[in-house]
């Protein structure tokens, strides 16, 4: 239990820290409020890991609901300000959009097809800010 709270405490402060470094891109506005209750959000579930190294089953099971709530409200966020989810039109990678980061053998799709999204990726506009990361098949052999 110990460890699954802290990997999911590292996972939070990475994407709190993700957050910040995208506020140095210059995609932040005069009204800070939105990214003020994102951070606020976070903070608070990060204090209470950091001052409940036990945390009760009915926080864990709850955990994954509020996690879910504070990226909303980040994809939000970033909505308004233009920067946007990278969506594919097929199962295919586009490699203009997409980096393929792993291969895996499989049997019951054709090659090249994508398996796995590790990592979404986002644009501004045109201009591709993180290409979506990607798994895809390749024959057995």
């Amino acid at each position: 239990m110990i460890k699954r709270v802290s990997i999911v405490r590292h996972k939070l402060i990475s994407r709190f820290n993700q957050g910040v470094r995208s506020q140095e891109w210059g995609f932040s506005t005069a009204k800070p409020y939105p990214v003020d209750v994102i951070a606020k959000a976070l903070r608070a579930l990060l204090d209470y890991l950091e001052n409940n190294p036990n945390p009760s089953p009915e926080f864990i099971e709850r955990l994954p609901r509020s996690v879910s709530a504070v990226n909303r409200k980040f994809l939000s966020v970033l909505g308004k300000r233009q920067l946007i989810p990278i969506e594919l039109e097929s199962q295919e990678p586009d490699f203009n959009l997409c980096r393929v980061v792993d291969r895996e053998e499989r049997t019951d799709v054709p090659d090249q097809t994508i398996t796995k999204i590790v990592r979404r990726g986002f644009r501004w506009g045109e201009k591709i800010i993180r290409p979506k990361e990607v798994i895809t098949a390749k024959p057995v052999v």
